[in-house]
């Protein structure tokens, strides 16, 4: 006797459904990385800022400001009440001569 096309149909769709599942709880969510929010560092000559879902993400990448005979180093830059204190790219980090 042929199997009912409907009935394999609607066990493949279960079997579809229950891999997925499972490999939604194998995986899991991307861990966050523990920084807190607005936070800001220097990570491979970037500088990055840390976003409300505790991920790091860059938002200035110093070996992209080429183009002029600059080399733009990674820096933390202390705040003078018109700038926020943070890190971006500047072309001497302050203290260095």
């Amino acid at each position: 006797m042929a199997a009912d096309p409907v009935e394999a149909r609607f066990s493949m769709g279960r079997v579809t459904r229950c891999l997925l599942i499972s490999m939604l709880f194998l995986t899991g969510c991307p861990k966050p990385d523990d920084c807190t929010p607005n936070e800001t560092r220097c990570y491979l000559n970037r500088a990055q800022i840390c976003g409300s879902d505790q991920r790091w993400r860059t938002f200035m990448d110093c070996e992209e400001l080429g183009g002029t005979m600059i080399d733009w180093t990674c820096c933390l830059q202390e705040g003078d009440g018109t700038i926020p204190a943070g890190h971006t790219c500047l072309e001497r980090c302050p203290g260095e001569e």
